[in-house]
């Protein structure tokens, strides 16, 4: 204990791993991502290695890991292909109606249907609905009009993310793809595929 209050105990699953020296492996990325949750947004350093390989670490908790890097050259892009007509919403309102019904989309993997979050936009409407058959969520929200209507589900996951990036962004361009839906803002691109 510190000052009399009880230090946090963070448990997270564990997977024995054996491999050699250059083998390739897989993790959950949710436990990579648990595992990151662990610190405090102060207590994380970055650094890029002459071999440019990406060095995270905390000099609080003595931990450290390497993830290499490639050049924009070497990525390989997310294969998107346009379908329907791009569209501009208000970036706060669509952060707001994802953060609002995120909470209550399903997670059991078995039961697809209910692991989104249902999005409808329809002239200056945008609606937003979850359930995960014990809870369910509905957001609606008046909007500068769009001027197209249509329908999408976004995975729980992502729904979440979008909403919290969203938080402060005044207006986005959505673009419907085939299996993907991309939403841009300053800079930036988020695409995501959907259920």
């Amino acid at each position: 204990t510190t000052n009399g209050a009880a230090d946090q105990v963070v448990t997270v699953p564990t997977v024995t791993l054996s491999a050699n020296a250059g083998d390739g492996f897989f993790v959950e990325a949710a436990l990579f991502s648990e595992f990151l949750k662990t610190f405090n947004h102060d207590e994380i350093s970055c650094l890029l290695t002459k071999k440019n390989d990406l060095l995270i670490g905390s000099a609080a908790k003595n931990t450290f890991l390497t993830l290499p890097t490639i050049s924009k050259d070497g990525y390989t892009p997310l294969h998107f292909t346009s379908k329907g007509t791009a569209f501009k919403l208000d970036g706060k309102a669509l952060g707001k109606a994802l953060r609002l019904t995120a909470f209550s989309a399903g997670t059991d993997p078995k039961k697809p249907a209910i692991t989104a979050v249902k999005l409808s936009v329809d002239g200056g409407k945008i609606t937003a609905l979850s359930t995960d058959n014990y809870r369910a969520s509905r957001v609606a929200l008046e909007i500068e009009d769009a001027g197209i209507k249509a329908d999408f589900l976004i995975p729980r996951v992502t729904a979440d993310i979008l909403g919290q990036l969203l938080a402060n962004v005044e207006a986005v361009t959505v673009e419907p793809g085939r299996n993907h839906l991309r939403v841009s803002w300053e800079g930036t691109v988020f695409t995501t595929a959907l259920e």
